[in-house]
């Protein structure tokens, strides 16, 4: 990694950005003179900087709520894998060259989806209001005018049922009121009546049959005023027609401005690196002049990056190579093959520079090892590394899900290998299906025939795999010019837990047990030199301490026993899924109910299988791995660039191809 300071022109600023952004190699990290305090943009810039990345982040905002409805209005639907469209970096360009427009359109939209959501809120109060009128539709009250009604007053409603009628009569009948009433419509959601009081006596039942629950007639238009329902009816209808054809136009002119939708991806992306890029100005030392910005830059491309920005813009360049430290930022360079085990690492932790080494190269090849040796069944191999060779060649998964779908095609390969040693496809299908005419070759052993030798190998297996991670730690300890204190703290570890383990065997050095020999070297190693103590009691009390973690090194090899119990289950499982569908038969009809039984049975059991092996492998690497070899608290390499839009995806494949592209 190198740290390059640049100087250059203001009005160069902006351009120097966009192109160190579609360049994707420069870490834009706060200069020294700003993190000590000294601010040198001008207030009013600062101010104008702010406000520029607020609203790029309110219109990001508004494009990513209103981008899902637009596909909904369109009936897109959410594909299963989300892969991003393909876009050249100048129909990027062109996209932002027409922000205002399609900021117009998303406004339109957004305008229209309000006006829809209203008209719907005003069909729902006329549906709501029909249902209200519908007991009274076909019936019209005495005008008032009547002579029949000069000294009654008529008092009508609904109630909910019999029950609440009866209520109400009774309600009259105690408050000594005359009455008379008149059911003339019930259905299942109720009942209307009429009751017709004297004239004068109107107010008081008004208030008795109020409080007995008498919902009143409806009474808003002037054609309910009069008691005209059949005519309300018939205009309540026209209403409602009128506003469900207002929400149908308004829909469609959504769904045409929904065609957009493109139009929207392409500006967030846009936005998303223009903010990028005004967020990284916050670091940048700004002077009326010049301004002077600090970036880290991979070795192997910086020579690349200051001869795109020398012929292109008036710039002075400060180039030093850096020295492994915690401020510099970490970039994982691995093998393609290793290179998707650093998804794994970093959900743990980065490397610290300075202090560790990339663990990758030792941990890649472990974690497919043991992710087949837990699963370790060719034919549950073989369906995963189809289905994961197929989101990654076929659908083309990207980023973090690519590289977990490649981890898992690795292990499934892994896994093929281990069926063929452990005997297993599909656990014991071949064996039940033939009637024991054919079996599965088996290299080794079965471990459901001989579990305690599968535990044997798992524990064995884990000693190797915790003595890597203590090379690994020597390894680092060396780089960091410690290797004494590797000498007087690791390597005696290699020592005691040999001679623990060979003390199972009868190897005899001078009529002594080699094994025995080897564990009083190794704690004899810690307990006078482990410690960086002069003092000697202090030092001999300190490797006590530490010869007390030979505990946790036992309970660590034990741990590597869940190889084993993931191994039977999948293999046990298996054999009682066949054992089902070898009940039901496969011959004639039968095989119908064989073949739902076999893909049902073995697809679940293949993706529990898969899931434990992932999990209980990453745990592995986490608690025993690791946490021997790794003390983390790096920062990530975190350049500005396009490819981290969320849409869309530059074709170009090369960032150098895309920066030669700008000359």
């Amino acid at each position: 990694m190198d740290r390059l300071r640049l100087i250059g022109l203001p009005q160069d600023l902006p351009a120097v950005l966009a192109l160190l952004s579609r360049f994707g190699a420069a870490d834009i990290r706060e200069l020294p003179e700003q993190a000590s305090g000294h601010d040198s943009v001008r207030e009013t810039g600062r101010m104008e900087l702010e406000r520029e990345i607020a609203a790029m982040a309110d219109e990001r905002q508004r494009l990513a709520g209103m981008i899902p409805v637009a596909g909904d209005l369109l009936h897109i639907k959410k594909p299963l894998f989300t892969v991003r469209r393909r876009v050249s970096l100048a129909e990027l360009e062109a996209a932002g060259s027409r922000r205002e427009e399609h900021m117009a359109r998303l406004e339109a939209l957004e305008e229209t989806l309000a006006e829809v959501a209203r008209s719907k809120e005003r069909e729902a109060r006329l549906l709501a209001r029909r249902d209200l009128l519908a007991p009274w539709r076909n019936f019209i009250l005495p005008a008032k005018e009547d002579n029949r009604l000069q000294h009654l007053a008529l008092i009508g409603g609904s109630f909910a049922g019999d029950a609440q009628l009866q209520a109400a009569i009774a309600a009259m009948d105690e408050a000594e009121l005359i009455f008379a009433y008149e059911c003339i419509y019930r259905t299942e959601l109720g009942l209307a009546v009429i009751f017709a009081v004297p004239r004068q006596l109107r107010g008081r039942a008004a208030r008795v049959l109020h409080l007995a629950q008498l919902a009143p007639f409806p009474a808003e238009t002037e054609a309910e005023e009069v008691g005209d329902y059949p005519r309300a009816w018939r205009e309540l209808e026209e209403h409602i027609s009128a506003a469900r054809a207002a929400r149908e136009a308004l829909e469609g002119q959504a769904r045409e401005l929904a065609v957009n939708r493109g139009d929207f991806e392409l500006l967030y992306d846009w936005l998303a690196v223009r903010q990028r890029e005004l967020e990284a100005r916050r670091a940048i030392y700004e002077l009326r002049h010049v301004y002077v910005l600090q970036a880290y830059v991979p070795r192997k491309r910086a020579d690349r990056l200051l001869e795109t920005l020398s012929g292109r813009f008036t710039i002075a360049c400060e180039r030093e190579a850096c020295r492994p430290a915690p401020d510099v930022p970490v970039l994982l360079e691995n093998h393609p093959l290793l290179e998707p085990y650093e998804e794994i690492l970093t959900t743990f932790a980065l490397p610290l520079p300075g202090t560790d080494v990339d663990p990758i190269p030792v941990m890649g090849p472990f974690y497919a090892f043991y992710f087949g040796m837990m699963l370790s069944d060719t034919g549950y191999g073989l369906l995963l590394a189809l289905l994961t060779g197929w989101l990654i060649w076929g659908v083309g998964v990207e980023r973090g899900f690519r590289r977990m779908c490649m981890v898992l095609f690795q292990g499934s390969i892994v896994s093929m290998a281990f069926g063929f040693v452990f005997g297993g496809f599909f656990g014991n299908a071949l064996t039940e299906i033939t009637g024991g005419a054919m079996n599965f070759p088996t290299l080794w052993f079965n471990p459901m025939d001989d579990p305690v030798k599968m535990m044997l190998v798992s524990v064995a297996t884990g000693v190797v795999h915790v003595f890597a991670s203590m090379a690994v730690s020597i390894y680092a300890h060396v780089k960091r010019g410690e290797g004494r204190q590797a000498l007087r703290q690791v390597v005696p570890w290699y020592l005691i837990l040999l001679g623990l383990g060979l003390l199972l065997t009868d190897i005899q050095i001078a009529g002594v047990k080699l094994g025995t020999v080897l564990a009083v070297l190794g704690a004899a190693a810690i307990l006078l030199f482990g410690s960086d103590a002069r003092n000697p009691l202090k030092r001999i009390f300190s490797g006590l301490g530490e010869l007390y973690g030979v505990t946790g090194y036992l309970s660590d090899f034990l741990s590597y026993t869940r190889i084993l119990a993931l191994s039977l289950a999948t293999g046990v499982i298996a054999l009682v899924i066949n054992m089902m569908a070898m009940l039901v038969g496969w011959r004639g009809p039968q095989i119908i109910f064989f073949a739902v039984i076999m893909i049902f049975g073995h697809g679940l059991n293949l993706a529990l299988s898969a899931l434990s092996s992932y999990v209980h492998t990453t745990r592995l690497h986490y608690v025993e791995f690791f946490s021997r070899c790794l003390e983390g608290g790096g920062s990530a390499f975190d350049p500005l660039t396009v490819d981290s839009s969320r849409y869309t995806r530059i074709e170009t494949r090369t960032p150098d191809a895309r920066a030669k592209a700008l000359e």
